[in-house]
């Protein structure tokens, strides 16, 4: 099984597509980070960033004197009106305009990337048969499931 992996995969990284691919992934979330740190990062600097918990605990507090809130809305905004009364005790600055928040939003591109997984593994599967070696792969001891799943394992 491990051969069958390592052998998809040397077939995967010898392709100039799939370098096209990873650099189009990465480019897309370096474009995605910019853009999104040059639209919200604009994080104050001092004690602007106070100003900033202060109004939204606010407007959090208008919102809660709503009657039609619904009450999962009322629990979440009650959490963090309790979480901007601890950075504000504590003096802890958010992570809005950070590059922990960049890497959060990126995680929202996983149905991009698993788009591309199947794009590659799709592409690895029709060129076996097109070449004929899928022929050369079932013939041998390993069942058909290992050869599937050893070209949809990418790294």
């Amino acid at each position: 099984m491990v051969n069958l992996v390592r052998n998809e995969n040397m077939k995967i990284y010898r392709r100039t597509r799939t370098w096209i691919l990873v650099g189009f992934m990465i480019a897309l979330v370096l474009f995605v980070n910019i853009i999104e740190w040059h639209s919200d990062g604009k994080q104050s600097q001092g004690e602007g960033w106070r100003v900033e918990l202060q109004q939204e605990k606010e407007h959090r507090n208008e919102l809660l004197t709503k009657p039609e809130l619904a009450e999962e809305s009322r629990t979440y905004n009650l959490q963090r009106i309790a979480l901007i009364d601890y950075h504000l005790e504590k003096g802890i600055l958010t992570t809005d305009g950070t590059m922990w928040d960049g890497i959060n939003g990126s995680a929202s591109m996983v149905l991009v990337i698993t788009v591309f997984t199947i794009i590659i593994a799709g592409d690895i599967l029709a060129g076996e048969f097109s070449t004929g070696t899928i022929k050369l792969l079932l013939i041998r001891p390993a069942n058909r499931l290992k050869i599937l799943i050893a070209n949809i394992s990418l790294p």
